[in-house]
């Protein structure tokens, strides 16, 4: 059999380069290097040269707005660079809030811009911190660059840049580092010199005019262009024409609808089959008939270059074997059932060990198979078939990959939810079909998997004969656990400061820390806790001690290893109160750190997973971080009336007699009072809670001077705050904090009036309702970083520019601090302490809490927002709009092939146009294009490649290199304007 064939565009865009190429600084900074080609969260997935220290990476694809991802307010629908349409990538740090890092030797000496964006999830804002070390990490070259993500829409708000600048040396190795918060995610790190430097080319993502491209994987592998060949010939008694199939090693890379066959061999016809464009429908054959075909696979828009297509186009033969006559094979008349008769499609759910197919298309060879048939009935042109497997329903199930079925079937997945359609043609519906989908499971525990089928005619559910076969559901409980149920906690860190002590072989320094674990419904499985700790800044080794401080009948802990402590309890034997409800218990720990004689700052974070048998996680706890910084103190006699205990007592014991300390404030009293019931947002699962915080003055004196009201959360803990109200109010928080406070630094109270705040809390939604408290009073929040932003917002107040509100004692606020005290004539330290706080007129203002619960109204199911254009919601589901549709997504439908959208009248046929019969394609021949061009199949002609346009403007590429344009004159890297004498400042 001779098999002739022609690859074009495939071997013609090949051209090696030898030129040297500019380096970038950093690799992989935008995460699209090695990038998975699904949508959705990929676990573990590799992010090479970069290092995790904790959790695990999450490397996200997403396609933009309007895209075919959707993750609502879990996370941003676009990564940093942003577009719609395309596959993008940024990185989630699962499981906890850690540190990410790579080391790089920069090639020039210079200064450089550095820094990454950030976004949030599921709502919730966070802290992030960018800075460039030494190769060990311990020393500090630049930053941090500081950011602060407040809670938000996580879907649709922008990319917030953390940006700093520094100055490195060629040669030295360096540590690009970020830590960031659980509820963000981070993108586009950049390291970029300026354009005096050209030995390397970095995407400068600061820069909104420059466009970077993703640095691509080294070495790609050209796709090459292989023959088809002819697979096996069956008869169909049916219809009286042979079946042949044939394949080719492309088959993965074309879509069906990519190839087309045709013969010239009178008398012959071949078609192919709608379900299987790689099946061959052959009549008016004889057997022992040799046919050649002419093959043509057209991939527009995948060829090795812009513009071009991937082709595989060729000739071949096909040989009918011996024997009888293909013909049609008279059945037994069978009644025909009204085709508006109730009909019954089933639907049944297995999992396979082995998948053949699988195996041999080099896949997962193991997963779940759908089968779908038709028990009774008859199926109408333009039905709608669609099999839905959502995550809802999985329990110990991982997704490897997206479901499989054959052609037309559509088949779409988000997440470990996927669903599939089809389509019922003019010729019948081909079922039973079978739909595989590759996955994992771990039958050590307990596993389910369900799917259904529903049939749609004309925009609506058909009825069926029998709804007990529309759902199956496939399920392993070997060790018998049962069906787990959701638990809910509360997941609580609160840390002492750090204090100095003596260690065993020295000064050392000490921070004791409670993790206080509440299961708010009964818990049956196991509960593990792990807490990390992390430096931030001043370096220095650090660890817990071995032992933590736990009811031994409760909690079991493993030895601790460095800065990272994990511990267990059993949910069966977990104590409960007297009204059968889980009691909350305590973890102390101990972390000692190495005392350097400096400023440090360390972060513990608690986390974890319930798991409701063996190990086998089913839900996860939501970190929880808190901050401490400890300064160096250095004994020295105690100096009078400048706020430093100096004798490093502990007690800033000396007089503050001199400082100017308002003594003769009215004391005032607080109310906090609900604006009304909570609101629930059903699509979020949040409530919308709003308070008022109301000032009263009830003394005969004016109040005119700062307040801070420190509000206290209870439990569900919020998300976030917002829609805050009240003249001269600055409400102030960070991430885990689990209080909010609210700053007025120039309140003023006339005598008997009242001054009120107002705001809105976002609640976390609660299956079955419950209740919210929280207290205020006039006090000062024991959190290290809020007292900081309080300081920084009074200085901010006074006209000492400190910059960002940020919690940070940095360069900006020391110089402030310095700033007040020598407008005061206080000692000049450059130091924040309590004492200063008092003297700016914070100490003088006290009062009881006031606490207020509010009750929590069940949360509904989510409910589906359905296209308007394509979709109407039916029954809690969206069911297409029109006739000719199918399901595209659980929202949203599209027309089916040969139809196109007209808005408001559905899916219509074009108009066909007349034309002449064509007579049969001879052979294709080999199209040879000139030098210099390349074939365009969706031209059908040679083209010239498309010049490769300059970086900067006003430049032109010329014998590939980019010259200034008539007009401009050269400066550095850029081409600009000269400018004349007549402009030239005197």
């Amino acid at each position: 059999m001779m098999i002739r064939f022609i690859a074009l565009a495939v071997l013609a865009v090949f051209i090696n380069v030898t030129n040297a190429v500019a380096q970038p600084v950093l690799t992989n900074g935008g995460f699209e290097q090695g990038a998975p080609n699904t949508y959705g969260n990929h676990i573990s997935w590799s992010i090479a040269p970069w290092i995790l220290t904790s959790g695990s990476t999450n490397v996200v694809g997403v396609d933009g707005p309007g895209g075919l991802t959707s993750y609502g307010n879990s996370g941003p629908h676009s990564d940093a660079t942003g577009g719609t349409g395309n596959m993008q990538h940024y990185l989630d740090q699962a499981g906890t809030a850690g540190t990410i890092y790579q080391t790089f030797t920069p090639l020039c000496t210079g200064q450089v811009r550095y820094g990454a964006y950030f976004s949030t999830r599921d709502g919730s804002g966070g802290n992030a911190q960018v800075t460039i070390k030494d190769s060990t990490g311990v020393n500090t070259i630049a930053g941090p660059a500081s950011i602060n993500l407040p809670a938000g829409d996580s879907e649709n708000d922008p990319w917030q840049l953390s940006a700093f600048t520094a100055n490195l040396t060629s040669g030295t190795t360096y540590r690009f580092e970020i830590y960031m918060d659980n509820n963000l995610n981070m993108d586009n790190a950049y390291v970029v010199f300026g354009p005096e430097c050209t030995l390397h080319d970095s995407p400068d993502w600061s820069d909104t005019d420059d466009d970077p491209e993703p640095i691509p994987d080294p070495d790609p592998v050209p796709v090459q262009c292989s023959p088809f060949t002819q697979q096996d010939v069956t008869c169909n008694t049916t219809t009286g024409t042979y079946e042949v199939t044939i394949s080719n090693g492309l088959s993965g890379v074309f879509n069906p609808t990519d190839i087309s066959v045709m013969t010239t061999m009178p008398g012959v016809t071949i078609t192919q089959n709608p379900l299987d464009q790689f099946t061959l429908l052959v009549t008016g054959a004889t057997p022992g008939q040799v046919i050649p075909i002419s093959t043509e696979a057209i991939a527009v828009g995948a060829g090795a270059g812009d513009g071009l297509d991937l082709c595989c186009n060729g000739e071949m033969e096909i040989t009918i074997p011996d024997g009888e006559l293909c013909e049609i094979i008279e059945e037994p008349d069978v009644p025909v059932g009204d085709p508006n008769a109730p009909l019954d499609v089933s639907i049944e759910k297995t999992w396979q060990d082995v998948i053949p197919s699988q195996v041999d298309a080099g896949s997962v060879p193991h997963g779940f198979e759908v089968v779908v048939n038709l028990e009774a009935g008859q199926l109408q042109a333009g039905d709608v078939i669609t099999v839905s497997d959502p995550a809802t329903t999985q329990y110990n199930v991982t997704s490897f990959g997206a479901p499989l079925a054959p052609a037309p079937w559509v088949c779409t997945q988000t997440g470990n939810s996927w669903g599939c359609s089809y389509v019922v043609p003019a010729n019948g519906a081909a079922l039973p079909v079978t739909i595989t989908w590759p996955s994992i499971i771990d039958t050590t525990s307990y596993v389910q998997n369900c799917a259904d089928v529903s049939v749609v005619r004309g925009n609506m559910n058909v009825g069926e004969t029998s709804m007990d076969n529309n759902s199956s559901c496939w399920v392993s409980d070997l060790m018998g656990y049962g069906a787990p149920e959701p638990v809910e906690f509360n997941l609580i860190k609160e840390c002492d400061p750090i204090v100095a002590i003596q260690g065993l072989t020295g000064p050392e320094l000490s921070m004791d820390c409670r993790i206080t674990v509440q299961p708010l419904t009964p818990a049956g499985g196991n509960i593990f806790i792990s807490d990390v700790a992390s430096n931030l800044s001043g370096g220095g080794q650090g660890g817990f001690v071995s032992t933590p401080i736990v009811d031994p009948t409760i909690w079991t802990c493993d030895p601790a290893i460095g800065s990272s402590q994990n511990c267990l309890t059993n949910g069966a034997t977990y104590p409960n109160d007297n009204a059968g409800n889980p009691v909350a218990t305590t973890i102390g720990l101990t972390l000692t750190m190495e005392d350097t004689g400096g400023s440090v700052t360390w972060q513990n974070c608690v986390g974890g997973i319930y798991a409701e048998h063996g190990n086998s996680a089913n839900q996860t706890l939501n970190d929880y971080c808190v901050q401490e910084t400890y300064v160096q103190c250095v004994p020295v006699p105690e100096i009078p009336n400048d706020m430093i205990d100096n004798d490093c007592d502990g007690d800033v014991d000396e007089s503050l007699k001199n400082l100017d300390i308002p003594q003769d404030q009215p004391d005032l009293t607080l109310t906090k009072t609900s604006l009304g019931a909570c609101r629930i947002n059903e699509r979020a699962q949040t409530y919308s809670c709003d308070f008022a915080l109301i000032v009263n003055n009830a003394t005969p004196d004016v109040f005119n001077g700062p307040v801070n009201i420190r509000d206290i959360f209870g439990s569900p803990t919020p998300r976030g705050f917002g829609n805050v109200q009240g003249d001269g109010w600055d409400c102030l928080s960070v991430t885990g904090a689990g209080e909010v406070n609210c700053l007025a630094p120039d309140l003023l109270v006339p005598a008997g009036d009242s001054a009120t705040l107002e705001m809105t809390l976002t609640i976390p939604g609660l299956s079955n309702g419950g209740s919210f408290e929280n207290c205020a009073g006039f006090a000062l929040p024991e959190n290290s970083v809020i007292r900081n932003k309080i300081l920084q917002s009074l200085l901010n107040n006074m006209g000492i520019d400190v910059g960002t509100v940020d919690g940070i004692v940095g360069a900006n606020t020391r110089a402030g601090i310095l700033q007040l005290q020598q407008q005061e004539n206080w000692p000049e330290t450059s130091e924040a302490s309590d004492a200063m706080l008092t003297a700016l007129g914070l100490g003088g203002v006290s009062s009881e809490q006031v606490c207020i619960t509010v009750n929590l109204p069940p949360m509904p199911e989510p409910s589906l927002s359905c296209d308007p254009a394509t979709s109407v919601l039916i029954d809690g589901a969206c069911e297409c709009r029109f006739s000719r549709m199918m399901q595209s997504s659980s929202t949203s439908c599209s027309c089916i092939s040969g139809t196109e959208f007209a808005a408001g009248q559905g899916c219509i046929r074009p108009q066909r146009q007349t034309s002449t019969p064509t007579p049969s394609r001879p052979a294709v021949e080999t199209l040879t294009c000139p030098s210099g061009s390349t074939y365009n199949a969706s031209l059908q002609a040679c083209v010239a490649p498309q010049p490769q346009r300059c970086r900067l403007p006003n430049q032109t590429r010329v014998n590939g290199n980019c010259v200034c344009d008539p007009g401009f004159v050269r400066a550095g890297a850029h081409c600009v304007r000269p400018r004349s004498d007549s402009r030239d400042t005197p």
